[in-house]
């Protein structure tokens, strides 16, 4: 590559309007829902962990979870700070939103080192970057588990996306001292959570086949160094504690297998495989009925997203294939180690893979589109056939993107209309934060552990988060104390408790001036103590 391909493309003020215009799009395609879908899952013990930063001024060097590092938790607590209850699923919403217009810049800067002697380097590589970021900014995903819920490793492709830059640059612009950029980076990836470390590795052996020179400099090996000194807290604590990030994932035994059996490694590459098809066609067998899985795993768009993803980490192999040595990592490694390819929560693992694929679709599908720009400038016998490539990948590009959008209402919808959110506890909190405030406690019926809500949360857990960035005071008693509660207490209950306390309490339920937002999984609502039952 000679000097002036690798100047042929330089980033200007353009490409920062882009990507801001792409990031407040996607961040308005996020806050749909925000809080009431999916409904509160595991991701109440995260908050929790950084609340104790905040008040018992707790500064962990891992998270509560053994092999994550405490990101999270100390970007939470700015927000738990100024006493915030939406904060959570906020941050990770913004984290989401920025991750696409990080996506716009990568997918720029691998197409401009693929396209590196064409004379329209820079538009095509714009193009490809806004193509990039509009498939993640759709993708069903990184909006409603990435941008969502408030999990360490939602925001694990934000890091990886902006390490994968670091090393794209360092590529495109022959400057190896990028590379300590991108290492340090890698570093704040792997905080958030393991499995960053495969896409890492796949981006590390890419970056040192096509740059083998550069590794008889210092500068690989300053981003190593810039890699550990950022994951130090990890690896000090694993050295005191003789390997606790090993002990803390076996007990997620639903998804860390602690290495497979060569049996068991090929049925989880089997589901690696069928998760990876409907994580990037944006549809899952896990959001829809029992009857319609098959059909909807055979709907033209899937079929054709999964095509064209399968293409473009092809095409782009060359010269940008950063991409598919992401997945080639992922796809031999992720099997040994992890079992979870059940649902749409668990591609959470495998979602830092979608800006790299998009990147690489992207460009891919700019210069099908290209193909319009310039027609006439083919031999006659050509032009058609451009023509036809150019139509047919715009009209491409508008499916893959609206796909995914008639997927989201359908989810939304659903999940809405069913009761499947968190709109009756938000509900509950409305009703019970002014008369609490005032001294009345709050009681929890511990009936509500019961009612189980997405990915290990359920009401109980729930409620008590919600209570505690509320600043609302709060009781746990055992079941048997519940009928001793003082007249004027709040009672949370079950609709089956409420029916147990009706012949010793008179219970008053409150009223808000919207009805009532249905309950999943179970009946529950929140009662004043009025008296002893007549």
């Amino acid at each position: 590559m000679t000097t002036a391909q690798r100047v042929g493309f330089r980033w200007s003020r353009r490409d920062a309007l882009i990507a801001a215009s792409l990031t407040l799009a996607a961040a308005w395609i996020r806050l749909r829902a925000l809080q009431l879908v999916p409904t509160l899952t595991d991701e109440t013990d995260d908050v929790q962990f950084a609340l104790r930063i905040v008040r018992e001024r707790f500064f962990p060097a891992v998270s509560f979870d053994t092999y994550n590092g405490p990101l999270l938790h100390y970007l939470l607590a700015p927000g738990l700070w100024l006493d915030g209850p939406a904060w959570p699923r906020l941050l990770v919403m913004l984290l989401g939103a920025l991750t696409v217009g990080v996506t716009y810049f990568l997918g720029a800067s691998l197409a401009a080192t693929h396209s590196a002697a064409s004379p329209r380097v820079a538009s095509s590589a714009r193009l490809a970057g806004l193509l990039a970021a509009a498939l993640l900014a759709v993708s069903f995903v990184p909006v409603v588990v990435n941008s969502h819920i408030a999990w360490s490793n939602a925001m694990t492709p934000f890091w990886t996306s902006l390490a994968l830059l670091g090393l794209a640059e360092a590529n495109r612009r022959a400057q190896p001292r990028l590379l300590v950029a991108a290492g340090a980076l890698a570093g704040l990836a792997l905080q958030t959570h393991p499995t960053a470390f495969v896409i890492l590795l796949g981006a590390a052996v890419w970056i040192a086949v096509v740059r083998r020179a550069w590794l008889r400099t210092r500068w690989p090996w300053l981003a190593l160094g810039a890699t550990v000194l950022l994951t130090s807290n990890l690896i000090i604590y694993n050295i005191v504690s003789a390997g606790g990030s090993a002990e803390g994932a076996a007990r997620r035994g639903y998804a860390f297998t602690g290495g497979s059996s060569l049996a068991e490694y090929g049925e989880n590459m089997r589901g690696f495989v069928g998760l990876a098809y409907q994580m990037v066609g944006s549809t899952f067998i896990s959001t829809l009925a029992a009857d319609a899985g098959t059909p909807a795993m055979r709907h033209p768009v899937v079929i054709a997203y999964a095509l064209a993803a399968l293409a473009a980490l092809l095409y782009t192999t060359r010269r940008a294939g950063l991409p598919l040595a992401c997945w080639l990592a992922a796809f031999l490694i992720f099997p040994y180690f992890n079992r979870a390819y059940d649902s749409h929560i668990s591609a959470r693992y495998m979602a830092a893979l979608l800006p790299p694929t998009f990147a690489a679709m992207g460009i891919l599908l700019a210069a099908g589109v290209g193909m319009l720009a310039r027609p006439g400038a083919s031999a006659p016998s050509r032009r058609g056939v451009r023509l036809a490539v150019g139509a047919g990948s715009v009209l491409l590009t508008a499916a893959l993107i609206s796909y995914p959008i008639a997927r989201l209402d359908t989810y939304y919808f659903y999940e809405l209309a069913d009761g499947r959110n968190n709109a009756r506890m938000w509900q509950i909190m409305d009703a019970v934060r002014e008369p609490a405030q005032s001294g009345a406690p709050v009681y929890l019926d511990r009936g509500l552990r019961d009612l189980k809500l997405d990915a290990g949360g359920h009401v109980y857990k729930a409620l008590q988060m919600l209570l505690d960035l509320d600043h609302t005071p709060r009781l746990n008693p055992p079941v048997e104390e519940l009928a001793d509660a003082p007249v004027g207490a709040y009672l949370v209950l079950t609709d089956a408790r409420r029916d147990a306390l009706a012949s010793r309490l008179t219970l008053e339920p409150l009223e808000l001036p919207n009805p009532p937002a249905p309950a999943a999984p179970g009946g529950y609502w929140v009662y004043r103590i009025a008296g002893a039952a007549r």
